[in-house]
């Protein structure tokens, strides 16, 4: 519900603040006062397309804010859309701002935060439902009509089970796409994968192999150069023919040098450390004796090894670094070998569960439709009898129902197969008959607005107590009644504001004295410049504006007193 609404250069509005109340809201004035400005306004506010023209002349910018009251009956339908836009919550207020420059740059915001246009729009289809000379006329929006049909029926549950199921196909439909890859795609990449898991588990892999035998092909390449190197150090530690090598020389120093000792004990230490030489030189004479005898040339281990490490080599580059990774690939290629191979198994399965959830939602579609049929007509009858009392006698609305046969269809019902989708299988456009033996014709041709006014008055008058939007916009719903059609008009406009709040723009003395909050809206010029003007009206203001809207500029006592009556009635 809309508490109030403050608006800075929009139009011909340079400053503007208006309270609203509960129940109903009267906006009256005179032809081209800027009545349809105030809601264009509003419009603005939650939405709607604006451009420049929008910006009160010479001003730089126009902005409009708004606060409403969430609807207890509606508060967590409010929430879950705030929390889905990454709206701030604010208990059950909601505060909206929207600006627009002179250049066309716009921003806009709800509970202080910044959001998108497409934001704003779509809270206000949950706020207001604008009727009458409006763009934004739901009306004329064929997909809500089917909304209208289901809300009447209350067919909510079954359209919500529709959806449920709905949702679950696509799901299954979408895990069945990914699955069904084209044959000779699976084909080829089952050959590949056969391949690769073939070849690595041939290869025989293992953890270190590489390092190892790089390290063994070090040692047989360099076998030779080892050999030479052993002898000679053999060599000289034993010596050629004939020469004393450093074993032997060592040990005659040993001998000397014991002799010495012995003569002069101060040489024991000398003594003993180069008999501890001799001997780690003798130590040193077997090693390298048993290590030249192990060095063996083995050319063909060596190619062997060569022939090893390039083929390795060669699958480090197709499958990993090392040992480690390219056992991974090997597992990962298993898994993906076992997945393709059991894909048609999966498939047959997922086409079972498809089946199943087919023929639910068919099931499901048709109880929908059922309920939707029934009510169709009795929707029909009871909107064309109230529109016979909102002086639409001779006209009928009819709510023509029809499906689209589809062979590929998700929802099949008595052997046939039909285009459905969240909301079901049917397709509803309502159609208005003016005259008798005249074509009924889509609502979104009925030229009048007053007409439309008048059709969406009577659905709601219908659906009172099922719209779940709790204000509600008329535009000139009154244009072209009057007498006694208007008094009808002004009880049911009364009586919708029993349980909704109501905005309607008249010019019917006989709406206008509804027991109401009453604005007039006025345009004067102040230097220069045209403004529009919207004040509340009560007492005296209030009879006199009845009254002129019974006799025009020139009030008469008699008309004042007509005006003091007609307030007094519906008081």
């Amino acid at each position: 519900m809309l508490k109030w609404m403050e608006v800075e250069n929009f139009a011909l509005m340079d400053s503007l603040a208006l309270e609203f109340e509960p129940g109903l809201n009267l906006i009256t004035g005179e032809t081209g006062a800027g009545k349809s400005i105030l809601t264009g306004a509003l419009g603005f506010a939650l939405g709607a397309k604006a451009d420049s023209a929008s910006v009160r002349g010479g001003e730089e910018s126009c902005r409009v804010r708004i606060m409403a009251e969430i609807p207890e009956r509606d508060e967590a339908r409010f929430l879950d859309f705030l929390r889905s836009k990454g709206v701030p919550e604010s208990g059950r207020e909601l505060q909206v701002k929207r600006e627009l420059s002179a250049a066309g740059r716009g921003r806009a915001w709800i509970n202080g935060e910044g959001v998108a246009l497409a934001t704003l729009a779509a809270l206000g289809d949950l706020l207001l439902d604008f009727h009458g000379q409006h763009e934004h006329q739901s009306l004329l929006k064929v997909s809500n009509h089917l909304r209208i049909l289901d809300e009447f029926a209350g067919a909510v549950p079954e359209l919500e089970q529709v959806g449920r199921l709905h949702a679950k196909m696509r799901a299954m439909d979408e895990k069945r796409r990914s699955l069904a890859l084209d044959e000779r795609e699976r084909e080829r990449q089952l050959d590949l994968l056969s391949f690769q898991v073939r070849e690595l588990e041939q290869a025989g892999l293992k953890r270190g192999e590489i390092q190892a035998l790089a390290q063994e092909r070090r040692m047989l390449a360099s076998a030779e150069k080892r050999a030479r190197l052993a002898q000679e150090l053999l060599g000289a530690l034993n010596g050629a023919e004939g020469e004393g090598g450093a074993v032997g020389q060592a040990g005659q120093a040993v001998r000397a040098l014991k002799e010495l000792q012995d003569l002069d004990p101060a040489l024991t230490d000398p003594w003993r450390r180069l008999h501890e030489l001799s001997l780690e030189l003798s130590e040193m004479e077997r090693d390298l004796s048993g290590y030249a005898s192990s060095v063996a040339f083995d050319p063909a281990r060596l190619e062997a090894v060569e022939e090893r490490l390039a083929f390795l080599d060669k699958l480090r580059k197709k499958y990993g670094e090392d040992e480690e990774a390219m056992l991974a690939f090997l597992r990962e290629a298993r898994e993906r070998l076992e997945a393709l191979g059991g894909l048609s198994s999966q498939l047959e399965g997922l086409a079972a569960k498809w089946r199943e959830a087919r023929a639910a939602f068919g099931k499901a579609c048709g109880r929908l439709s059922a309920r939707r049929s029934e009510a169709a007509g009795r929707l029909a009858g009871a909107v064309s009898a109230e529109l016979a009392q909102l002086g639409m006698e001779k006209a009928g609305l009819q709510a023509r129902l029809w499906r689209e046969e589809d062979e590929g269809g998700w929802a099949e019902l008595e052997g046939r197969s039909y285009a459905a989708g969240a909301e079901g299988l049917d397709r509803l456009e309502f159609l208005l008959a003016p005259n008798p033996g005249e074509e009924a014709r889509p609502l979104a041709r009925i030229a009048s607005g007053g007409e439309l006014s008048r059709v969406m008055l009577a659905l709601k008058t219908v659906l009172a107590s099922q719209d779940p939007v709790d204000t509600l916009v008329f535009d000139e719903v009154d244009s072209g009644i009057s007498g006694r059609v208007a008094q009808v008009v002004g009880a049911k406009l009364a009586a919708l504001a029993a349980t909704r709040q109501v905005l309607c723009i008249t010019h019917l003395p006989q709406v206008a004295c509804q027991k109401a909050a009453h604005f007039k809206v006025s345009k004067d010029v102040v230097d220069g410049k045209t403004r529009t003007r919207v004040a509340r009206l009560d007492g005296q203001g209030r009879i006199e504006e009845v009254a002129g809207l019974i006799e025009g500029a020139s009030l008469t006592e008699s008309g004042l007193a007509h005006a003091r009556a007609l307030l007094a009635e519906n008081a």
